[in-house]
């Protein structure tokens, strides 16, 4: 400490005579700042009481550090950081009112900084704990204790009484109905948390609460209500903007945007990814270590126009194989003038390889049009033909190409590495056709049409548009060949798209080479015979199923569920419906087991501490049907013949688990399968609170395909496979995770895992055994189980193999977007071109053995 005063002085005593002037416009006594016998400051400075404050607080003065600091604050008023700095000299001297008031005016300056208010909310809570008086005081600090405890029920009761010794202090309300909302007292919670608003009409917290609450309770839409309460209540709380950006309203995440932008929180993110893409050696470490970087830089989509043109593909470009000719064959009626001026352009500024353009049409405006262009470069070819022999002259050209052939989707424009970098797509991967993502014109600019990897079981169901298809020669002519001589070039190129995902696999390059008109979807088709479809229904011997059904104490639901599967079923005798009575203890319960007993149901005692893999392996063993079903009570079937759907789904050998489409009582969806990679190493149900018709993102949500995992509440799959694999982990993840584990499994095997909307629940989602965050030992559970599946699947859980790898999985599904770097693109690639592109690699820890029945 002496040596530390004798800097100080040292320091100050080089400062000459001014200083009485100086105090005096600050308006503070010399004394009041200086220790007795300094004179004074040279030039009066913001800097230089600054830095006194720093040395008088070093040196333990802390009071006369904050008249420095003041004295500093009053020559530069508009100073956020100085105003900062007091309030933290006025808190150390004990003076919390001063604090915060120091804090209310630098708010007042930089309304957007979410910091100041969590400071200032800080002193307001210290000051309102000392205007309470000592023993008040005390009394609060023992109400945290409990808290921090996890002592929820005392910890309410002491909140209870000093509310009740305070009742105009709004952040002891708020700590009740914290403590009451964690006890599942709603309704106390959410009185108390509406009481603390009334209080403090521009407090974010109570509103917040309010809104926490009505999650957890099933209430969305008061949710959303609430946020957005809070966000125009208190709009530099950062917190009330964050739930928000969480919702479907794509307005909430582009305002999050914009947000973030303006306090500079968007520029700091982004220059640190940009220093992360610069450290090429340490690229997928820092992705590793850091996941949130994607999510703390990604786009709103709707934002897309805005920041398109900063967008560089992150591989070099590299040229087609020596020799290669790209053969464009468009339909002049496909293009119309304005847009036709623009393909030959477009066409004709490729780079990296060597390419021809082939126009077919009759309209003399457009033959015009193309001869100026030819005259300069006899790569451009006008051929002549009718309207009705066009699409077979097309055609014709196509087939009769050396090399691959571009067939573009009506009004498409090649990018200048488009064709080069489809060419080196196809050669290096050997598919034999390759599409691409493309951005569609819309009214107020480019919308990215970001395709997924292309999936066989939905190309199967129905007439998926992949966009532009450069295709080898031998895939055209098979193509050809299924569909007729007859066929016109826009149904060749799907046909061609289709035998490649149904066969060897089409490959995919995730980025938008092509610029595309907007066009309605193309309608449903039926596939051509020669290649195999879905099954349409059960084959003609029905396999039994079992379905298994855990329950505790939920009788409502129970017997709803068991008579919607039976009502339903194609084949209600063909089911082996088994209830494992986990310990219910109910009269009514008791009563509806005996009823359930006496139609048929089997029913199996366990009364025993929940464990979902260890009840399910346990029925399993005790059933010898070939198809198993798992799932909850808390559901109501809505699809007439789901079993015969299930039937013939598990009859393709290469599925090897069946998850369903499932939602909520209001009609919006739950679950259409897991998205894995949420914000790093989680899952997230795949088009949650979207409308249930919803087509989602590229079709995704219109039919059956091929999806990352599903959930335990309903999920079929043959008794052998589950057997193969060692049933659920009922030791490692008795609860949460073990669904997913099975299907990572499954697919470690080779086995797809399938979500499909042909089959309909609704899902009254962890009615019966609550919520994973009400419960301290529940959260803990689920955060070892977690722990147990990074450990064990690390790259199942990285990233989804099926979204298109530009979406940032954050916030909520398909609503941020980054450019994925090369390494990523280069391993979409690969996989899409796979025949099994579900395959995963083998667990990176062993799996434990199946508990005993």
């Amino acid at each position: 400490m002496a040596r530390d005063v004798d800097g100080w002085r040292g320091r100050v005593a080089r400062v000459a005579d001014g200083a009485a002037a100086a105090l005096r416009r600050a308006r503070l006594r010399p004394l009041a700042v200086l220790p007795a016998g300094l004179s004074a400051l040279v030039v009066p400075t913001p800097e230089r009481f600054g830095a006194l404050a720093g040395d008088l607080h070093a040196s333990a003065l802390y009071r006369r550090a904050a008249d420095a600091a003041r004295a500093a604050a009053a020559l530069a008023p508009g100073d956020v950081e100085l105003l900062v700095r007091l309030a933290e000299r006025e808190r150390r001297c004990g003076r919390y009112a001063a604090s915060a008031d120091v804090l209310a005016a630098a708010l007042a300056l930089s309304p957007a900084r979410a910091d100041l208010q969590r400071r200032r909310d800080d002193m307001e809570l210290m000051r309102g704990a000392r205007q309470l008086g000592a023993e008040m005081a005390a009394f609060t600090r023992h109400a945290d204790a409990l808290r921090d405890a996890g002592r929820r029920e005392e910890a309410a009761l002491a909140y209870r009484k000093i509310v009740a010794a305070a009742p105009a202090h709004g952040i002891f309300l708020v700590q009740l109905g914290n403590m009451l909302l964690d006890g599942r007292d709603f309704a106390g919670a959410e009185d108390a948390f509406r009481r603390a608003a009334a209080l403090a009409p521009g407090a974010a917290e109570p509103r917040l609460q309010l809104g926490r609450l009505h999650l957890v309770t099933g209430r969305r839409a008061a949710a959303i209500a609430a946020f957005e309460d809070a966000a125009a209540a208190a709009p530099w709380h950062d917190g009330a903007f964050r739930w928000l950006a969480g919702t479907t309203d794509p307005r909430h995440q582009e305002s999050w945007y914009m947000r973030r932008d303006a306090n500079g929180e968007l520029a700091r993110a982004t220059a640190l990814a940009e220093e992360a893409a610069h450290l090429r050696a340490r690229l997928a470490e820092i992705a590793a270590e850091r996941p949130e970087l994607e999510a703390e830089t990604g786009l709103p989509v709707g934002l897309w126009p805005l920041a398109r043109d900063g967008f560089r593909h992150p591989a070099p470009l590299v040229p087609a194989p020596a020799g290669t000719v790209v053969t464009v064959v468009a339909l002049a009626a496909a293009y119309g003038l304005g847009r036709l001026h623009r393909l030959t352009a477009a066409v004709a500024a490729s780079e990296g390889t060597d390419w021809r353009l082939a126009i077919v049409g009759d309209d003399p405006d457009l033959a015009a049009a193309v001869a100026r262009v030819a005259v300069a470069e006899p790569r451009i070819v006008w051929h002549a033909a009718s309207a009705d022999a066009a699409p077979a002259v097309a055609v014709r050209l196509a087939t009769s190409a050396d090399g691959p052939v571009l067939l573009p989707a009506p009004g498409a424009l090649p990018a200048r590495d488009a064709l080069a970098r489809l060419a080196d797509a196809l050669a290096a991967t050997g598919a034999p056709a390759v599409v691409a993502d493309a951005e569609i014109d819309g009214a107020d600019g480019p919308v990215p049409q970001l395709r997924g990897l292309p999936d066989r079981f939905a190309a199967a169901e129905r007439t998926v548009d992949p966009g532009s298809v450069l295709a080898r020669p031998a895939a055209v002519a098979a193509a050809l060949a299924e569909l007729g001589a007859d066929a016109g070039p826009d149904a060749l190129r799907l046909a061609v798209a289709r035998a490649a995902t149904l066969g060897p696999g089409l490959a995919h390059v995730a980025w938008p080479l092509f610029a595309e008109a907007r066009r309605p979807d193309p309608p449903r088709a039926d596939p051509p015979a020669a290649v195999p479809a879905m099954p349409a229904s059960a084959p003609a011997e029905r396999a039994r199923i079992a379905v298994i059904v855990p329950s505790r104490d939920n009788p409502g639901d129970l017997g709803t569920f068991v008579a919607s599967l039976r009502a339903t079923a194609a084949a209600a005798d063909a089911l082996d419906l088994v209830v494992v009575d986990n310990g219910g203890v109910l009269t009514e319960t008791r009563a509806l087991l005996d009823d359930l007993a006496r139609s048929g149901v089997r029913v199996i005692a366990a009364p025993e501490p929940f464990n979902w893999s260890h009840l399910n392996n346990r029925a399993a063993a005790t059933t010898d049907a070939p198809l198993l079903v798992f799932a909850n009570d808390d559901m109501r079937m809505l699809t007439t013949g789901w079993d015969d759907v299930l039937r013939g789904l598990l009859a393709r050998p290469e599925i090897g688990a069946v998850g369903v489409r499932m939602v909520y009582p209001d009609g919006t969806v739950q679950h259409a399968g897991f998205l894995a990679g949420w914000r790093g190493d989680g899952m997230i149900h795949d088009g949650v609170h979207e409308a249930g018709d919803a087509a989602g993102p590229d079709g995704r949500y219109l039919a059956t395909r091929a999806v990352a995992a599903v959930t335990g509440a309903f999920l079929a799959l043959r008794r052998a496979d589950f057997e193969a694999v060692g049933g659920f982990d009922a030791v490692a993840l008795p609860i949460a995770w073990s669904d997913v584990d099975l299907c990572f499994a499954l697919r470690a095997r080779g086995l797809a895992v399938v979500e499909t909307p042909s089959i309909r629940l609704v899902h009254h989602e962890s009615k019966s055994r609550g919520h994973e965050h009400e419960s301290p030992e529940r959260m803990a559970r689920n955060a070892a189980e977690r722990a147990v599946m990074a450990a064990r699947w690390p790259e199942a859980l990285a990233r989804d193999p099926f979204a298109n790898p530009w979406w940032v999985m954050d916030l909520m599904p398909f609503r941020l977007v980054r450019p994925p770097s090369a390494a990523v693109l280069a391993a979409h690639l690969a996989r899409s071109a796979s025949a099994a592109p579900w395959r995963i690699s083998a667990p990176a820890t062993s799996r434990s053995a199946p508990a005993r029945a």
